[in-house]
């Protein structure tokens, strides 16, 4: 219900201007964006940290395979402040998406190493070269 002048003629302009005044401050009130004293703000996203295993890493020659494979183990990879959510793999333009940590690649000739690649939830990424 709004009040007009005709409707309350005992409300005069002052008290009518500080009346619409007080439901405009109360309106930006509630929209204004709201920071309680105290309170951190969000922090900037970390990036996360890419570890491949000396450990559970091998590389070795097994018949019937033609040539070195090799098992890359890096699930000690982690993200501080969420999750990885893919390790990318590249042996020399061989590119390899997965979903865990680990994997398991045959070398042709002339391959010397690559890289891994891991990528948080937030889109930031790591990445550490690899050696056979």
């Amino acid at each position: 219900m709004s009040v007009t002048d005709e409707e309350d003629s005992s409300m005069g302009a002052p008290r009518k201007a500080a009346v619409v005044t007080a439901l405009t401050l109360g309106l930006t009130a509630l929209t204004a964006p709201v920071t309680r004293a105290g309170e951190p703000e969000a922090a900037a996203n970390q990036p996360p940290v890419a570890v491949v295993s000396d450990a559970y890493t091998y590389c070795a020659s097994w018949a019937p395979l033609v040539g070195p494979h090799c098992y890359f183990y890096a699930r000690g990879s982690y993200d501080p402040d969420g999750e990885i959510v893919s390790w990318v793999w590249d042996f020399g333009g061989e590119e390899l998406i997965t979903d865990v940590g680990d994997t398991f690649f045959g070398y042709a000739a002339g391959h010397n190493g690559g890289t891994l690649t891991v990528v948080d939830n937030e889109g930031a990424t790591d990445t550490v070269a690899i050696l056979p």
